[in-house]
């Protein structure tokens, strides 16, 4: 078996019996502890990518594990706030949604679960005079939170995904490794959205939809990490992207789960347009892939 082949095998093996202990073994579930258990989930991959690296005598500079600053750093960090308003502007195309600054849904849903905090009252007295600000402020922590907690974890998943697996599956061509890649991290997710992430109201088939979001992000994120020479700026576009995910439907009043937000088809459509972007720039490859 090749050692790429081991490598995924291997990944998803310890990924997926992590998961599996926490659901069976965890009597009484919380919002802490899921996140302990998915912080470590996403380390996973970068953990193996470091050890399959260094028992081939290999440094950690090939797998883009390397610091130079240039454009691209912004690049990644920018983009996906731009991606995420083009998913927003699709999904208020749709019948029955509409963009909201003062997020009714969103509150009407969990409003009696903040209640009592309060943030929540800062929020919704601000919502009431200028709700432009709490947008602002979404996005700004998010944005922040894309480069620093946020990067902590995502970087975990990409030394794996666009570190150790570019250059093992580089030899097939920019789109075919994009792909192949992108395949492998979508089902890489599945014990986690079986368990509700994600996709909480169609938990089987939000294993399908969630591969195929991830087959529709990678171009974007291995683009970043080519050009920048380095699996940072993947990082940070991960984080980013995680960081602003919920701006994406909180702002969005009706329509439908499977519709709004990056996670949805509005989100799919947006990637689909981007994804072609990218292929007029660079055609089959970059110049420097």
């Amino acid at each position: 078996m090749k050692d790429w082949k081991l490598y995924v095998v291997i990944t998803l093996a310890a990924s997926w019996i992590l998961a599996g202990a926490y659901y069976f073994g965890v009597v009484f579930k919380t919002t802490a502890s899921y996140t302990v258990m998915a912080s470590v989930y996403m380390w996973i991959p970068g953990i193996l990518a470091i050890i399959f690296t260094k028992k081939r005598g290999r440094s950690l500079s090939e797998i883009g594990l390397k610091l130079k600053f240039n454009r691209w750093y912004a690049f990644a960090w920018l983009v996906f706030p731009v991606i995420i308003a083009l998913g927003i502007f699709i999904n208020v195309l749709f019948p029955g949604a509409s963009f909201s600054l003062y997020m009714e849904d969103f509150l009407s849903s969990y409003g009696p679960l903040l209640k009592e905090s309060e943030e929540y009252a800062q929020m919704y007295e601000l919502l009431q005079i200028q709700p432009i600000i709490p947008l602002l402020m979404t996005v700004a922590s998010g944005m922040i939170a894309g480069i620093t907690i946020n990067l902590a974890f995502a970087i975990g998943e990409e030394i794996g995904w666009r570190g150790y697996l570019y250059g093992e599956l580089k030899h097939m061509g920019f789109w075919k490794m994009t792909f192949t890649t992108g395949a492998i991290w979508g089902i890489w997710h599945a014990p986690l959205v079986l368990q509700g992430h994600n996709y909480p109201e169609y938990p089987v088939l939000g294993v399908f939809l969630m591969t195929i979001w991830c087959i529709l992000l990678s171009p974007v994120f291995s683009l970043v990490r080519i050009k920048s020479k380095s699996v940072l700026t993947a990082g940070i576009a991960h984080g980013t992207l995680n960081g602003l995910a919920g701006a994406s439907i909180i702002y969005i009043e009706g329509g439908h789960p499977l519709l709004n937000g990056i996670i949805g088809l509005s989100g799919f459509i947006a990637l689909v347009i981007v994804d072609i972007l990218i292929w007029m720039k660079i055609g089959k490859e970059p110049a420097d892939f």
